[in-house]
């Protein structure tokens, strides 16, 4: 069937079919442009039946496109299609590393949580521990310190062979006045030497009840009036944990407090006579102490500073040179 006139049908002396490569006869052969390349075809050749061939020359707005070109669009299409698909499988991939991920960081902050809630958990047992000891140890050191209330150390005792502990402790009684007899001592024993050179001698005694301990602890400033037992002194026995507390005080002679001393199982520390005392329960009390002192310390050394800074500046504002330039020097 001839071409109609229109952009499917090409008039034109020799045309040849861009697929056979024969002329295209135009009152005989039914031909038609492509729409890509604009090259003319055999219908034939393109293998349009004749159905197809009127409908694309009816709508002359419907694309048609040779062999060669659809099969190029078809492969570039597969091509981008391909590289979609691969995109695709990339984005797949990715997401699921996503998700891999997103669930390994849950289970991490999971288990951060979880642990989180443990370690509270256990430091709130550790306060709660610790404090369980602190008061057990409190309680310990109560009981040791109840347990040898009624007891006390003297020092500084000249050794005398013939005489034992309890005879010793009757006779400094009776240096300052106090009556004690035999019968009010539990106990009493003499400590073993550090020193063999060493001709004083300490002792232990334990009194049947504290009122008679009281006495002699009143009266002990008495000894000082006799030139035999001004080197004796008459202490409070404390308790291993006392001990431990009343040395651990000592260090607060370094902040200035000269007054160390114990009365009962108690123990006071003062910086000067007249200061009022204050109580040593704990070593945290210590702590407290010397935290606070050595924060003033700091503040007043700063204070001192700022001052003397201050005074320097005074100085080169009345009219000291704050800087010579080096040709005014010798």
């Amino acid at each position: 069937m001839p071409s109609t006139t229109g952009r499917r049908s090409v008039k034109h002396k020799k045309i040849l079919c861009g697929q056979c490569k024969l002329e295209v006869v135009e009152n005989k052969d039914d031909f038609i442009e492509c729409d890509n390349c604009s090259k003319i075809y055999h219908a034939r050749c393109e293998k349009i039946d004749k159905k197809r061939f009127e409908h694309l020359l009816k709508n002359k707005d419907e694309e048609f496109l040779c062999q060669f070109c659809s099969g190029v669009n078809k492969s570039n299409i597969e091509k981008q299609l391909h590289r979609m698909e691969e995109k695709l499988n990339n984005i797949d991939r990715l997401m699921e590393s996503v998700e891999f991920m997103s669930s390994k960081f849950e289970n991490l902050m999971k288990n951060t949580f979880e642990n989180s809630k443990r370690i509270e958990n256990v430091e709130k047992e550790n306060v709660k521990l610790k404090g369980e000891v602190k008061t057990l140890q409190e309680t310990v050191k109560m009981l040791n310190d109840h347990r040898v209330k009624k007891d006390c150390i003297i020092n500084g005792i000249s050794v005398q062979e013939n005489k034992n502990a309890v005879e010793t402790v009757i006779e400094i009684s009776e240096t300052v006045g106090v009556e004690i007899s035999e019968s009010n001592i539990d106990e009493a024993y003499f400590l073993k030497k550090n020193n063999s050179n060493n001709k004083k001698q300490s002792l232990i005694v334990k009194f049947n009840t504290k009122s008679t301990k009281d006495k002699l602890m009143e009266a002990k400033n008495k000894l000082k009036n006799n030139d035999n037992t001004k080197q004796v002194y008459i202490n409070d026995l404390l308790s291993k944990e006392s001990l431990e507390l009343f040395n651990y005080a000592k260090s607060l002679k370094t902040v200035g407090y000269n007054y160390i001393f114990t009365k009962g199982s108690r123990i006071f520390v003062k910086k000067s006579a007249i200061n009022k005392p204050k109580i040593i329960h704990t070593k945290e009390d210590v702590d407290e102490i010397l935290l606070e002192a050595t924060t003033t310390n700091l503040r007043s050394r700063r204070s001192m500073r700022l001052l003397h800074a201050s005074d320097d500046d005074t100085d080169d504002n009345d009219g000291q040179a704050a800087f010579v330039s080096p040709d005014q020097r010798n």
